[in-house]
Parts: C-alpha cells; sequence; structure tokens
C-alpha cells in the first residue's frame, strides 16, 4: 500500500471516529444518555389511566443517577377533590402548577395557590393539596435529591408567585438570540436545601438559544408556545404540554417558532461556572 492511501486512510477513520462523538459536549468520559421528548398526548393519556400522577423519569427510562432529582411527577386533581401522599415527604418538594387553583396544607399550615405559582413542602410533612377551583388542577411534584439541610429562613411550607420574581435577560437581542429567565427558585443564589432549581423561560418567536451544555440533567415542560430543540444533534418539535429531558453534558440549542414558554428543572441545580457555550458540532 503506498503513502497516500495509507493517508487517506487515517483520514477517513479519523473523520468517522470524530463524527460519532461531536453530538455530545462532554468533559469526562463517560457517553450521556439520549435526550427524549414526552408528546402532550401521550403525557394526557398516561394521566388519564393514572389518577395518582405520573413519574416522568419512568417514563424517560432515566433514573436519579442521569443528572436528573429523585422524583418528577405530574398530578392532576378533579375540582374538589384532594390529593394526598402516603407518607410524609422524605426531602423537600416542590410544587409548581400548571394549571387550577389549589390549597396546599402542610402540618399546621396552609397556603392557597394558583396557576403559576410554586410552593415548596418542607422535609418530613405530612401535606395535602386541595382543588379549590373549578378546573382540573395540575400540577409538577418535585422531590428534592437527598442534601445536605442548608442554613435558610424557609423551613417552613411557602409559596412564590411567578409575577414575584424579576426576569433576568441573556443573550443578544439584535441576532434574534434574547430570552428571559424567571428563576423560582435559585438554589444556588438562595442557599435553599435542595438539589435541584426551578426556572420559567421565556423565548420570543424567532428567537434562538445557542448551542450550549451543562454538566446538569434538565427537565422541561411546555407552557406556552412551540418550536424546535437539538438535543446531542437530535432536532425535535416542541409545544404546549409536551416535556423535553436533557441529559448531562448534553449539547442543546432551541429556536422558538412562536413565544414560548417553559418551566425548566435542573438538577444538580444551575451553576454558571458549569454552563458551557459551544460551537454547534451538528
Amino acid at each position: 500500500m503506498d503513502l497516500n492511501r495509507i493517508v487517506t486512510y487515517l483520514i477517513i477513520s479519523l473523520v468517522i471516529l470524530l463524527s460519532s462523538q461531536v453530538c455530545f459536549a462532554e468533559t469526562g468520559n463517560e457517553s450521556p444518555a439520549n435526550g427524549k421528548v414526552i408528546l402532550a398526548s401521550d403525557l394526557n393519556q398516561n394521566l388519564s389511566q393514572n389518577p395518582a400522577g405520573i413519574d416522568i423519569l419512568d417514563l424517560l427510562n432515566q433514573s436519579g443517577s442521569s443528572g436528573t432529582p429523585a422524583s418528577v411527577r405530574i398530578i392532576q386533581v378533579n375540582p374538589g377533590a384532594v390529593y394526598t401522599p402516603s407518607a410524609a415527604n422524605s426531602a423537600p418538594d416542590a410544587l409548581y402548577l400548571i394549571s387550577g387553583n389549589a390549597k396546599v396544607s402542610a402540618d399546621t399550615l396552609s397556603v392557597n395557590a394558583k396557576s403559576e405559582d410554586t410552593v415548596v413542602v418542607p422535609e418530613g410533612s405530612l401535606f395535602d393539596v386541595e382543588n379549590i377551583g373549578n378546573e382540573t388542577l395540575t400540577f409538577i411534584s418535585a422531590l428534592s435529591s437527598p442534601v445536605p439541610v442548608q442554613e435558610t429562613g424557609k423551613q417552613n411550607i411557602y409559596k412564590i408567585a411567578f409575577d414575584g420574581v424579576s426576569p433576568i435577560l441573556f443573550g443578544n437581542e439584535t441576532d434574534n438570540a434574547s430570552f428571559s429567565v424567571n428563576r423560582i427558585l435559585d438554589t444556588n443564589g438562595d442557599a435553599l436545601p435542595l438539589s435541584f432549581d426551578l426556572a420559567v423561560v421565556s423565548v420570543p418567536m424567532e428567537h434562538t438559544i445557542g448551542s450550549h451544555y451543562l454538566i446538569s440533567g434538565e427537565i422541561g415542560y411546555m407552557l406556552e408556545g412551540s418550536g424546535e430543540i437539538t438535543i446531542g444533534c437530535v432536532p425535535h418539535t416542541i409545544k404546549k404540554g409536551d416535556i423535553f429531558y436533557i441529559p448531562s453534558k448534553a449539547e442543546q440549542q432551541l429556536t422558538a417558532s412562536t413565544d414560548m414558554k417553559y418551566v425548566l428543572l435542573t438538577d444538580p441545580f444551575y451553576k454558571p461556572s458549569e454552563d458551557f457555550s459551544v460551537s454547534s458540532s451538528c
């Protein structure tokens, strides 16, 4: 075999090797799991068959070791009905209301909450969620992975309203690459006793969140709008009611077809130092 053939063979082999790896941006040797989208139709079908709620990690075929909390559920409660867990929660539980009105009671305290509110129930509480409205109550329940309890003044049940959290603007509006984030539960900044944080992300129509990756895993629930998200070089169309999963270290990029808003759960909690912008390799 002559020298030119050897060089050509080596170049082709190198290209094949690199093309099999560039779909994920990694800092370690392990290969992250694939991303996934759960369509609203599939989610609603599962909810209708499981009145006690749906375990999102089960639907994703993922476990807590993939960079997601110990438990993420979506629960629906009919008007006048009460949802009551069978035991005290083993860790703080964050309830984000997608729709409806609720009275959340824990121990001797209670708070009323509406759509877009978040209620945090502390570890070890016996609690229930009553639907006090005329429509179906739908909420996300995110039970934290075990973490050392940090000193904070919020050890009782408490509520955070979406409108009470100032949005932070990111990106460049001139280049159609701007978006805003309302950090509902800012675990990094507020030293909350949670393994995750919770944010609502708003992306204007035809704007893009550029290619990047996180050390953490993410689960998003589409509240409004539609668009496309690319996870590990695989594009997915997403719309209201869909859930998307982004594993740890997977390259991601998102473009909004219409004004888009989604609630995003990041575990371990978001740290700016673990958010890496990259040139798209897809």
